[in-house]
């Protein structure tokens, strides 16, 4: 009988560069969908929010996870994520290598 489990495919370099900033402090939000996300930043102390692709795929593969999981997610809404304890066993066998 053939394994059906897929292999993880290894991450790409932007997401790995989003697993380094959420290490960092930056802060991320997803949408209650869990399809979109952005990183949030400041400009002369106005938000200036960017999209980012990598973080609801990240999201699935379980190396972020929502900072309050206690909220009920409503689509159209955005939560923040912090890295998951997978996230960070990644991170730092990357790091490693």
């Amino acid at each position: 009988m053939a394994d059906t489990k897929r292999p993880i495919s290894p991450l790409t370099q932007a997401q790995i560069y989003v697993l380094h900033r959420l290490a960092s402090g930056t802060q991320y939000e997803i949408c209650g969908e869990f399809r979109r996300a952005r990183e949030c930043r400041m400009y002369r102390g106005a938000s200036d929010d960017v999209r980012c692709r990598s973080t609801p795929v990240l999201f699935r593969l379980g190396l972020v996870e929502l900072a309050n999981p206690s909220q009920r997610p409503l689509p159209g809404s955005y939560y923040q994520v912090k890295l998951s304890a997978t996230g960070s066993d990644l991170l730092r066998s990357i790091e490693r290598d």
